[in-house]
């Protein structure tokens, strides 16, 4: 799940999708090593304050979100346009 807020905590835009993974035990070390990247889009007003991110791992009954400033997204935009990267893990919350 993906929802876009704004500055007061309102949700503007979601986006609620599937993925699932079967992995093998070398696939699953490498994502374990490296992280998973997954492709979502929404459209995002002007003026929104923050994009939630959520997982849930029904084999494991558990959850995490990250909450990403849209100030570090449009960051990190920039950055991959010069060859960089930023790091959002730092945010990670995880809820049980």
């Amino acid at each position: 799940m993906l929802v876009a807020f704004d500055a007061e905590g309102k949700a503007l835009n979601f986006a609620v999708g599937n993925n699932e993974l079967d992995l093998d035990t070398a696939h699953y070390l490498a994502f374990m090593q490296a992280g998973l990247q997954l492709h979502e889009e929404i459209d995002v007003p002007r003026g929104t304050a923050n994009l939630r991110i959520g997982v849930f791992d029904p084999q494991s009954n558990r959850a995490g979100t990250m909450e990403i400033p849209m100030d570090r997204i449009v960051a990190q935009a920039a950055a991959s346009k010069q060859g960089a990267a930023v790091n959002f893990s730092d945010r990670l919350e995880r809820q049980h």
